[in-house]
């Protein structure tokens, strides 16, 4: 009797055990698996307030160059390194793929501005971008928000 008393606290034990270590690897489950900043590819966007909506600028690691569109208030747009901005497949055949950072990130307009999310390939998971009177763009790379000097970030 008392050896069976023995096995089932031994039991018990083990079953904490294992259930602590499970509910410890599904709470760090998205870290374990996801990038290191050393791992992510050089990229960089400027991100500029038009009339008419956004304008995204690919500077380094992009293969578009320029995208324009709209976004309403609440709605997404997901963009990556080929400037697709829907979630339909397209081939990338022909593209060139040397020279291009694996990205891909989330755009939503807000009151106060822009509201971005890093789903791929970017050291950040969110940010929110306000655009002051005196300036009407910003630049983001895989690690976040970027200052850059006026001339280089004037060039067109």
């Amino acid at each position: 009797m008392l050896k069976e008393i023995q096995m089932t606290r031994r039991n018990v034990k083990n079953m904490i055990g294992i259930l602590l270590f499970a509910i410890l690897l599904l709470g760090t489950s998205d870290r374990l698996f996801s990038q290191t900043v050393s791992d992510l590819e050089e990229f960089l966007i400027r991100l500029e307030k038009t009339d008419k909506g956004i304008r995204l600028t690919g500077r380094e690691g992009c293969a578009f160059k320029g995208l324009d569109f709209t976004l309403r208030d609440s709605v997404r747009r997901s963009v990556d390194q080929y400037g697709k901005v829907t979630l339909v497949r397209f081939s990338t055949k022909g593209i060139p793929k040397e020279g291009l950072a694996d990205f891909q990130i989330s755009l939503m307009q807000t009151e106060e501005g822009l509201y971005l999310e890093g789903i791929r390939g970017t050291a950040w998971e969110e940010l929110s971008l306000t655009y002051p009177e005196d300036a009407n763009y910003h630049f983001i790379d895989q690690n976040g928000i970027v200052e850059l000097p006026q001339p280089f970030a004037m060039m067109d």
